[in-house]
Order: structure tokens, then sequence, then C-alpha cells
């Protein structure tokens, strides 16, 4: 470089656009500070600082996103409008952080804002651009899907704290996706159940919040054999039109239904007459769910009739969590989180969403072997209150001699050789493994 030469950075950028931000970036070399700005701007600086290298920046850009979406809902509806720029965690390791504290902030200040008026717009401006968004959309991006809502115990506490307002803009929403109906009814009864708003919803806020389930869209499973048994549902007098309504195809016969239920005064606008499905999905298909419980509890719910067969079998242990705990719902129906147990009788078959779980296992040295998986196929149907699985799904150790006797004593002796079978299950006493719902 020659004397008195002012020297020159030279930094390499993808597209002329990019260069405020990535000015915005160096700065923060300088000053450890990140620029004033909004979501835009915040995300587009981030991706700068990654593709520099600016060590602290995207962390820094991480904090400021959160805290945008925390303190006003205008930071949420900002951060949907530009939502394609966030970091995909396949290319960023840090956006795999990122993604679910934003999603917590976002709503965390979507159930603070309290009231939501039908068909709100909220109105912001994102990179320059003047935009408009609906408050239904941005609800049911920061709650994406029913049946994942009771995955995630944080979530689903944010949901159930949501107003009724606001509750009815995310069933509204075009954007609110689902496995099936049925798990939209099931997360209203929840709803409804955490308000206690259960009885007596002949209010015009519970019939409103009734009338976004799309009851054309349930199963035969749950239009005919879960909804006739809820009182509070206010269908008495349409349940025999809808069920009629619901199998006609588009047509001649459908224009003949409709004009008489025009006639009857049914109002065929609401939701429980739409003919198109919400989005299929759930937002937590491919994540682990981990799951285990002790010996002790294996111990306290093994059958005596099974001591004398093959395999042991287990009554339902819950072993995701306590009651505020991970609970699985497909299809409306909960998963029965249990090894192997008949639960009780047959009460129907419904179908279950693929998904995987595995068991873990270790050999005699302690050395964790390759787990025991299990599948749940595309279009498998399953039992209901009766219990799923294979009869050999976790083979067991061979059977000790078992104490003769009947006293409590001999007993508990006979209990724990037959929980001495589950010995390639059990680490540090306990049995665990994963529950992954598949695509």
């Amino acid at each position: 470089m020659p004397a008195g030469a002012i020297p020159e950075l030279r930094v390499p950028l993808e597209d002329a656009d990019d260069y405020p931000y990535a000015m915005s970036a160096i700065r923060f070399v300088y000053t450890g500070e990140l620029d004033d700005s909004g979501a835009f701007e915040l995300l587009q600086t981030r991706r700068q600082a990654s593709f520099l290298g600016v060590e602290g920046c995207p962390k820094a850009a991480d904090a400021a996103l959160v805290e945008l979406a925390r303190s006003r809902l205008s930071g949420v509806a900002e951060l949907y409008a530009c939502r394609q720029l966030l970091p995909d965690p396949e290319h960023d390791p840090a956006a795999a952080e990122l993604r679910p504290r934003l999603k917590a902030a976002c709503q965390e200040a979507l159930v603070k804002r309290g009231g939501y008026k039908a068909s709100e717009v909220i109105k912001v401006t994102v990179g320059g651009s003047a935009k408009a968004v609906k408050a239904g959309e941005v609800l049911a991006w920061a709650f994406p899907d029913a049946p994942s809502m009771f995955s995630n115990p944080a979530t689903r506490k944010q949901l159930m704290a949501l107003s009724s307002s606001a509750l009815e803009a995310l069933l509204s929403s075009e954007g609110f996706g689902t496995d099936v109906e049925d798990s939209v009814l099931l997360l209203l009864a929840e709803w409804l159940a955490n308000k206690h708003m259960v009885r007596g919803t002949n209010a015009d806020e519970g019939k409103r919040l009734c009338r976004c389930v799309r009851l054309c869209q349930l199963s035969s499973v749950y239009f005919h054999g879960v909804l006739p048994l809820i009182e509070w549902f206010p269908i008495e007098e349409e349940f025999d039109y809808i069920a009629q309504y619901r199998e006609v195809p588009d047509g001649p016969a459908l224009a003949v239904l409709q004009q008489a239920g025009q006639r009857a005064g049914y109002d065929l606008t609401c939701d429980w007459y739409a003919r198109s499905a919400r989005p299929l999905g759930r937002s937590d298909a491919g994540h682990d769910y981990e799951w285990s419980f002790s010996r002790e509890q294996l111990e306290a719910g093994l059958i005596r009739p099974a001591l004398e067969s093959p395999l042991a079998k287990v009554v339902a242990i819950n072993s995701f969590g306590g009651k505020d705990g991970v609970r699985l719902i497909s299809r409306g129906f909960e998963l029965s989180r249990a090894l192997g147990p008949t639960l009780g009788v047959l009460r129907g078959v419904t179908h279950v969403q693929p998904c995987r779980m595995t068991v873990a296992r270790w050999d005699e040295a302690e050395a964790r072997m390759e787990p025991i998986t299990l599948w749940a196929r595309k279009g498998m149907h399953v039992s209901v209150d009766c219990g799923f699985g294979g009869a050999a799904a976790l083979p067991l150790l061979p059977r000790g001699p078992l104490p003769a006797g009947g006293g409590p004593e001999e007993m508990a002796a006979r209990v724990a050789v037959q929980a001495s079978r589950w010995a390639p299950y059990l680490h540090d006493g306990r049995i665990s493994g994963t529950f992954t719902w598949t695509k």
C-alpha cells in the first residue's frame, strides 16, 4: 500500500440492493450496535452479517428480532409480512434456535393484544413499502395448525390464553391448518373448557366460535359418533340438514338443497357449510418428542395375568410428562402413551397419521445399541380405546423362575422377575425413546 494511502475494505455482494445492509453489518464491527430498523432491515442485515462472517452480529440481530416481536403487534405483523427472509435452519444452525424463540415472542404479543375485530387488517411498512395483513393470517402463522398445538405445552398455554375474538379470527383464517377438522373441534372444546364455557355456550360469543368449525369437513367418526354427544354445541335444529348437505356432491341436487336451506333460514355462508378443507399438515412433523418412564412405574404397571405371557404388558403410562406435558393428537384422538396394553372396549376405528416410535436399548456392557423402531404407515387404521401395536413389538429376555405363593412379598418378587426381562431397554433406571410424526 503506498505511503499515505487510505486503507480500503472491499466486500463482495450478491446484489447491489444488499449494500445498505452490508454497511449496517460492517458498522456493527466498530460500534457493536445495530441500526434502528424494522423486521425487514434486521433480517437483511442478519443475512449479510452471516455471509460476511461478522461475529456477534447475527446473534444481536436475533435478540433484536425477538424483542421487536415481543414489544408490539406491528412487529409481529412485520415479521409475518417478510417471513420468507427468515433464515433456514438447514443452512444456518443458529436459525434452529431463533425460530422457536421468535414464534414464542409472537404468540406472547398476540395474546397481550386481547381483542380483535372480524377481518381486522394490520398496516405495516416493510422494506419501504406499505403492506396490509389480516390479523387472522398473522394468528395462523403464530399458531399454524390444530393438532400440533397439543404437542407443545408452552404454545398450548398461549393458545388457551387467546381472547374469544382472537380465537375466532384464528379459526376463520384460511391459513389455519389441521390434519382433519376433528382436531379443530377438539381444540375448540379444550379452549371452551379452559375458559369454563363448556356449559351454557348459548351466548353469542360461544355460538360464533362454534360456527367456525367446518362441520362438512368432519370425519364420519366425529360427525356421527362425537358431535351428537356434545351437549353444548348449538346444532340441534340443523344437524339432520347438514348430515345430508355434507354428502351431496356439487350439482343440481346441491342447488335444490341450498335453496331449501335458505328458505328455512339457515346461514349457508358460515363455516359449518364450507365445502373446502383447511390446509393439510402439522407443523411438528419431523420433530422428535422424547418420552421415558422409570422402572418403578414399569413395575407398578405390570398386569398380573401377563406374567405367564412371553411378552410383558404394561398399563398406560403418561411417559411424556405430567398433566401439562406433551399430548399427541391425531385426527381428533389422543394417542395412548403406553407399551403394548389392551386398554379397554373397542369404540371404533380411525386412521392415524404416519408416525415413528423408537425405544432405546443397551447391551450388557451398557453400550447403546440400535433402537427398536415401530412405524405406523399412511392409511393404517387403529382401534379407538382398545390399544394398538404389534404383539412382538418389544422382544424381552427369557423369564426366570417365578417365586411360589400369593402373598404381597411373593407378588412383589414375581413383578421384579418380570420387570428384569426389560433389562435391554432399561438405562439408569428408565425406559426411554422418541416419538415422531412423519410426513
